[in-house]
């Protein structure tokens, strides 16, 4: 009997661990105007991490292409972007000044969290500087 109940805590400590090497993301968007509700609960557990490496803002863009300081990250799983600016929004993309392709775009204190399949990642503001806070997890 006591080597089951061992048995049972060991395998309880592996799944606990197995389960702290994954990213888990999650986040309810709530949308309500006069009879127009809606609600959205957003929960992914499924991407492994294998890397406990991940970098952190803040930075200030500008209105030139500007590359984000990606420290040792070179796989990125999730970001989260803040745009801490009280003025002016924050394009965040790929490329430089003739090749920027924007993929979010965030009004003044918008956040955003999503999952980046490149490690090149630039921004630039839209109409003067602005400071972008940001987290960037390795997969």
């Amino acid at each position: 009997m006591k080597l089951k109940f061992a048995i049972v805590i060991l395998m309880s400590a592996l799944t606990f661990i197995a389960e702290a090497t994954n990213i888990t993301a999650q986040a309810s968007i709530n949308i309500s105007k006069s009879s127009y509700v809606r609600t959205y609960h957003l929960i992914q557990t499924t991407q492994g991490l294998s890397s406990e490496i991940a970098v952190s803002g803040p930075q200030s863009i500008t209105t030139n292409v500007t590359a984000l300081n990606m420290g040792s990250v070179v796989n990125p799983g999730i970001a989260w972007f803040k745009n801490l600016s009280s003025s002016y929004s924050i394009e965040i993309g790929t490329g430089t000044n003739g090749e920027f392709r924007p993929f979010l775009n965030l009004s003044t204190g918008q956040v955003c969290f999503v999952w980046l399949s490149t490690n090149a990642i630039t921004a630039k503001s839209i109409g003067g500087s602005a400071t972008l806070d940001y987290f960037i997890q390795s997969r």
